[in-house]
C-alpha cells in the first residue's frame, strides 16, 4: 500500500484534471447564479421605480387640473375694477354745444372719492387712447381745434348748407372719434343726409348712434328723428317702437317733450268739413 501510495494511481492526473474542471463549473455556476440575481433585483428595483413615477405624475395632473378648473371665489370680478352705472335720476336732455343744461351723469363705485356725479362737459375725462399713444400720431379728444372744428360743421348744416355740413362733421368723425361731441356729429350727418334726400342712409346712421351712444346726449334727438323717418317710409311699426322707446327711456329729454306736444296737438285738430 506505501508502494502504491509513492508510485501512484496512472490515473491521478486525469483525475485531478477532472476534479479541477468540476471545481471550475461549479464556481462559474455559482457566480453566474449570483449576476442574475442582481440583475433580477435591479430590474425589480427600476419596475418599482417607474410604477412610482407613474402614480406621481398622475396626481399631479389631477391637482393641476383641479386647480384649473376651481370656481373663482365670489367677488373676485368686483374687486378687480371698479363698478360704473348711469345715475337714472339725471334726465337726459338734447344737448347742442349751446345748451348748457347737464349732461347724464356717471357714477363709479367701489373707490373712496368717486361718490359724487360727474358731468361729461363740466368735468372732461382725458383721451385714453391718446394717452396710450406716447407719440401723439392720434389726436387728443381735448385738443382746442376740435371744438371749433366741430362749430364750423355746426355752422353750415343749421344754415341749410348740407353737402358741407355733411362733409366737416364726417371729417370731425374720421378725426375725433372719441370725442364728447362723437354723437352730435353723427345726429347732425343724419340731418344732412335727410335733408339731402337720402333718409335710407339718414336711418342707419341714427340706428349707429343709438346703438354706439346708447345713454349719449343725442339718443333722445335721434329716437324722434327716427320714428319721423320711418313714418314717412310707411314703415308704422319701426316708428311707433321709436317713439316708444323716446317715452319709456327718456320720458324727461326735450325730444320727448316735443314729441308729446305735437302728439297732443294732433289729436285736437278739428276734422276738416267734408263737401
Amino acid at each position: 500500500m506505501a508502494r502504491l501510495r509513492r508510485v501512484g494511481s496512472p490515473f491521478a492526473p486525469a483525475l485531478r484534471a477532472a476534479l479541477a474542471l468540476v471545481l471550475v463549473s461549479v464556481a462559474g455556476c455559482a457566480h453566474e447564479s449570483a449576476a442574475d440575481r442582481q440583475l433580477a433585483r435591479l430590474q425589480e428595483d427600476m419596475g418599482r421605480l417607474t410604477s412610482e413615477r407613474d402614480g406621481f405624475e398622475k396626481r399631479l395632473t389631477a391637482l393641476e387640473g383641479a386647480r384649473t378648473d376651481a370656481p373663482r371665489p365670489k367677488g373676485d370680478d368686483a374687486q378687480d375694477s371698479p363698478g360704473a352705472r348711469v345715475d337714472p335720476s339725471a334726465p337726459p336732455t338734447s344737448d347742442d354745444p349751446e345748451d348748457g343744461s347737464p349732461r347724464p351723469s356717471i357714477k363709479v363705485q367701489g373707490q373712496p372719492g368717486f361718490g359724487k356725479a360727474r358731468s361729461r362737459r363740466d368735468d372732461p375725462q382725458p383721451d385714453l387712447a391718446a394717452a396710450a399713444d406716447p407719440s401723439g400720431s392720434r389726436p387728443s379728444a381735448l385738443d382746442p381745434a376740435a371744438r371749433k372744428a366741430y362749430d364750423e360743421a355746426l355752422e353750415k348744416a343749421r344754415s341749410g348748407r348740407h353737402r358741407e355740413g355733411l362733409e366737416k362733421m364726417s371729417a370731425f368723425l374720421v378725426k375725433w372719434p372719441d370725442h364728447p361731441y362723437a354723437d352730435n356729429a353723427m345726429y347732425w350727418r343724419a340731418e344732412c343726409l335727410a335733408a339731402l334726400g337720402e333718409p335710407q342712409k339718414a336711418i342707419a346712421e341714427l340706428e349707429g348712434l343709438v346703438s354706439r351712444f346708447p345713454l349719449g346726449n343725442k339718443v333722445p334727438d335721434a329716437l324722434s328723428k327716427l320714428s319721423l323717418l320711418y313714418e314717412r317710409q310707411g314703415d308704422a311699426a319701426k316708428a311707433k317702437a321709436a317713439s316708444d322707446r323716446l317715452e319709456r327711456d327718456f320720458p324727461k329729454s326735450d325730444a320727448a317733450k316735443r314729441r308729446a306736444r305735437k302728439s297732443s296737438d294732433r289729436g285736437h285738430e278739428r276734422p276738416k268739413d267734408v263737401p
